[in-house]
């Protein structure tokens, strides 16, 4: 069934909603939550977690967990993350990516349309 998406990328947390036949609700992205931290952890292979699991694995790898990111979109210096360069823009799609992919698999679908906020 196809359905619009709506993300909102906020300091602290993020969240969605899913519009379908006129009714929109928000969609659980954390554990037990309709909030997720606006947390992006690069892995050592280049990888990405995000919320949770990326607040949970930079306690032990604090070096590679960006946080905050967001007051930085529009900003030319790069953040360092896990050693490497990333800017605000990147981090923040690497989220809305995370988000995106866990709604559609959510929904059974990817959405026919993603309107961002932040």
């Amino acid at each position: 069934m196809s359905y619009a998406l709506g993300v909102d990328i906020g300091t602290t947390f993020s969240a969605a909603a899913v519009h379908r036949q006129g009714r929109a609700e928000m969609v659980a992205l954390g554990y037990r939550s309709a909030l997720v931290p606006s947390a992006v952890l690069i892995n050592a292979e280049g990888g990405t977690l995000v919320g949770d699991a990326a607040l949970r694995r930079g306690r032990s790898e604090p070096e590679r967990l960006a946080r905050f990111f967001k007051r930085r979109i529009g900003d030319s210096v790069p953040l360092i993350v896990g050693g490497s360069p990333f800017s605000a823009e990147q981090l923040t799609a690497r989220l809305l990516r995370a988000v995106v992919d866990g709604v559609a698999e959510q929904q059974g679908g990817a959405p026919d349309a993603v309107a961002l906020t932040r």
